[in-house]
């Protein structure tokens, strides 16, 4: 299977007209829910604090289930996912926080 890089995504929208590409990115936000995310907060920035809610209870989940999961790669994932869709740096800040202080909170329970 060729891999398909950056260029050739370039050549293949310049193909297209602005219609093209605007049913291109539609149909791109109704199948992906992180393209979803990322449209929400950057139209409506108001938006990204509940995102931010779903990525911290992803985290809460790992450390509070029973019996807890702790996998490290999942909250990791929760973080780097949260990064991508986050227009500003201190909600990334928060959930990090969140994680520390989750773990924190574990740690003397």
């Amino acid at each position: 299977m060729k891999k398909v890089g950056l260029r050739e995504v370039n050549r293949y929208l310049s193909k297209k007209t602005e219609k093209e590409l605007k049913e291109e990115i539609k149909e791109l936000y109704r199948l992906f829910p992180k393209v979803k995310e990322y449209y929400q907060s950057k139209i409506s920035p108001e938006n990204e604090l509940d995102i931010l809610v779903k990525y911290r209870m992803i985290i809460y989940k790992e450390f509070w289930h029973e019996p807890p999961k702790l996998r490290y790669s999942v909250m990791k994932k929760a973080i780097s996912d949260f990064k991508k869709v986050s227009t500003q740096s201190e909600n990334v800040a928060d959930l990090m926080l969140s994680y520390v202080e989750n773990g924190v909170e574990f740690t003397i329970n």
